[in-house]
């Protein structure tokens, strides 16, 4: 296994307080179901050129305390040989304990701040689309049905990625703790326009580490949904 720290920056300002130092955690390869990563928990896929990318899932409502605390769910792709990641996410969090949700996304290492605005309960579906020579990412609210996205055209728009990857990443060089969201699917799940279970040599990571624990479950042959769970 390949674990990869990349520096993110966390978008709108009632998460900025969260941003400074933060880090990204990706998987760069699959492994053997079960594995563990003190930072990531859901699957990934190596051995792929993929193009493009989709998956939905519904925002969790949590309770804050007065400590901060966030997580990034997350659909990307990965190249660990250029160091190219390009993704799309919702990162959530408490901060002062109030509740707050922000989308961002990268495309190759350069970030971008969405700002759409989104509350527990609304689903979500986040499609990344990638050639030689454009990229795009976009968000969409489907529930209040707002969206938000970024394209690069042109040199160094493009990307030639050999894995991807979706599931939960912890934020924060201080190692901020997850908040206690309790389940979260991840349903239409599709590399290349086909099924996450389709693909053979899928990863399963488990998320056990200082910012807490997540448990990723099974995902069945075929299927392109799974869950995640907070400890």
């Amino acid at each position: 296994m390949k674990l990869d720290r990349r520096a993110r920056r966390v978008g709108r300002a009632a998460l900025a307080v969260l941003a400074g130092g933060a880090v990204l955690a990706w998987s760069g390869i699959a492994s053997a179901a079960g594995s563990t990563s003190p930072t990531f928990a859901g699957y990934v896929l190596g051995g792929i050129a993929p193009t493009k990318a989709a998956t939905t899932f519904k925002l969790p409502s949590f309770s804050c305390t007065s400590t901060n605390s966030g997580i990034a769910f997350t659909i990307g792709f990965t190249n660990f040989t250029t160091e190219e990641f390009t993704t799309g996410e919702v990162v959530v969090g408490c901060v002062d304990g109030a509740a707050t949700y922000a989308a961002q996304e990268q495309i190759n290492d350069y970030w971008s701040y969405l700002t759409p605005t989104m509350s527990a309960g609304d689903v979500i579906n986040i499609t990344l689309s990638v050639s030689a020579t454009k990229s795009t990412v976009s968000v969409k609210d489907k529930t209040n049905k707002s969206s938000v996205s970024d394209t690069v055209r042109g040199p160094g728009g493009g990307g030639t990625f050999t894995g991807a990857g979706v599931g939960d990443n912890t934020l924060g060089s201080a190692g901020y703790p997850i908040p206690s969201f309790g389940t979260l699917k991840y349903s239409a799940t599709t590399i290349n326009s086909a099924a996450l279970g389709t693909y053979s040599g899928v990863g399963e990571y488990n998320m056990s580490g200082p910012s807490g624990d997540v448990n990723t479950s099974t995902l069945k042959a075929g299927s392109a949904s799974f869950t995640t769970k907070s400890a």
